[in-house]
């Protein structure tokens, strides 16, 4: 178990985590799953895991990707982090960023490099808006 708690402890201090990942971490070095779940509880026990702060800075992390709320927390549940949509929401408005306001940037930033519009539809989809946004923000520009 000490290995495997040395292990997170090195894990943690250089940046957060959530606990799957680090469940996932552990399982590569092959540490025994007790020693993973001693380990876990133990960084759990002296407050080292902070998941709320990790799940933050991930949505903080996609949001200057500009990736919609939907988007995040499509990738936080690939995670195992079950977030609400309205905090993520709640971050947006926290930081004065809307999906219409990311769709505005990410068109002015491809526009330059994109000539298809088909293309930067794409894009704009990847990055999880919604169609209904990405038409309304391109007709916006195109009245400029």
């Amino acid at each position: 178990m000490t290995k495997a708690y040395n292990y997170l402890i090195r894990l943690l201090s250089a940046r957060d985590y959530s606990e799957y990942k680090l469940r996932e971490k552990c399982r590569q070095k092959e540490f025994p799953p007790e020693d993973i779940d001693e380990a876990i509880q133990r960084v759990k026990d002296q407050n080292y895991l902070r998941e709320d702060q990790y799940i933050e800075a991930r949505i903080k992390g996609f949001m200057s990707k500009n990736c919609s709320p939907h988007y995040i927390q499509r990738k936080l549940k690939e995670e195992k982090l079950n977030v609400d949509l309205q905090h993520i929401q709640a971050l947006f408005e926290e930081h004065q960023k809307s999906p219409l306001d990311q769709i505005r940037e990410l068109i002015e930033k491809k526009s330059r490099l994109q000539s298809d519009p088909v293309k930067l539809i794409r894009f704009l989809l990847s990055k999880g808006h919604q169609y209904s946004d990405i038409k309304e923000a391109l007709k916006h520009e195109k009245l400029k």
